[in-house]
């Protein structure tokens, strides 16, 4: 949601170098529970877990938000 945006949004600037409210120490925190710092980490790590449970990475159009993401990253490979 919104708090998650957040500290991407934080993240980003302190890592371009830009004015943040990103710590050190919250940074080693989201990692220590392994936070995905982008939104494609975090798409990635559902399609890995799909992938667990149904032995393969073909997922559905109609897969709610994974299926049209994994849509989108094969039409991005073809082009």
């Amino acid at each position: 949601g919104r708090w998650v945006a957040g500290q991407r949004s934080q993240y980003k600037k302190k890592t371009n170098g830009q004015k943040s409210t990103m710590t050190d120490t919250r940074i080693q925190k989201l990692n220590g529970i392994g936070f995905k710092w982008t939104i494609w980490g975090a798409k990635f790590e559902l399609l890995e877990r799909f992938a667990e449970d149904n032995g393969s990475c073909l997922v559905p159009q109609a897969h709610n938000i994974l299926g049209r993401w994994v849509a989108e990253q094969r039409s991005q490979y073809k082009k």
